[in-house]
């Protein structure tokens, strides 16, 4: 309630400013990247536009300390699991950050960024897709198993605000990737390749890296699942 408005406000208002100040007036496929500091530059002299280069490398900066760190928690968990090395598991004892992860994602970082945007853009957009595609059935799965899951937040409206609210972007995704086939076959089959290279991994990381060793042990003790749907339904079918 309180955030998505400063959201939208905070993107909204440099728009106007910018549209409004003259620059590429008639031209609108002129705009280019770093045209906001331009923008700054005309309308309010030098210190504006130190101002708009500043905050836009803190931006910078706290965007890529945030994705790093949060996606650092796939390889950590993959780590814990045995699909990756033991040493990407391992955990900061002070601070509980996942150490090894992130200097393997650092070391990962670094090597991507000798490479054009373009090119990274197009090996990773289907996958950015699947990935919140299985968000979606996740959650749908999680409310139909565990109706009675305590949760910070849950969606209202029953199973038809649940439904609404997978539908509406999982269209948005399905035209997405409709439209980069269609506009992009290039980068459409990048992607495409990638996400049957990691389908392909998979199986051969299971047998010859994970082999027999367990998955880590997961702490559920502060979540509440509630009563399993399923629970028991193997017993009942064979009349036990």
């Amino acid at each position: 309630v309180i955030s998505v408005p400063l959201i939208i406000t905070a993107y909204l208002l440099p728009t106007i400013a910018a549209i409004g100040s003259g620059l590429h007036r008639g031209s609108p496929a002129d705009w280019a990247q770093g045209d906001f500091i331009v923008v700054g530059d005309a309308l309010g002299g030098i210190w504006l536009k130190v101002l708009i280069s500043l905050g836009s490398a803190l931006s910078l900066v706290g965007l890529f300390m945030a994705i790093l760190l949060t996606s650092t928690r796939v390889p950590r968990a993959l780590a814990a699991d045995a699909y990756l090395p033991r040493w990407m598991a391992r955990d900061s004892r002070r601070f509980n950050t996942p150490v090894g992860a992130l200097l393997a994602s650092t070391t990962v970082v670094v090597v991507l960024a000798a490479v054009d945007f373009s090119s990274i853009l197009r090996a990773t957009v289907l996958l950015t897709l699947a990935s919140i595609l299985l968000e979606f059935v996740a959650f749908l799965v999680l409310r139909w198993r565990y109706p009675q899951m305590l949760r910070p937040v849950r969606v209202p409206g029953g199973w038809p605000g649940a439904v609404l609210v997978v539908v509406l972007p999982t269209a948005m995704i399905v035209y997405l990737a409709w439209s980069t086939a269609v506009d992009e076959a290039a980068t459409f089959g990048t992607s495409l390749a990638v996400a049957l290279l990691a389908v392909l991994l998979y199986p051969l990381c299971r047998r010859f890296v994970k082999g027999d060793r367990p998955d880590a042990a997961i702490d559920s003790s502060q979540v509440e699942l509630g009563p399993d749907r399923f629970a028991g339904f193997g017993s009942r079918k064979a009349g036990v």
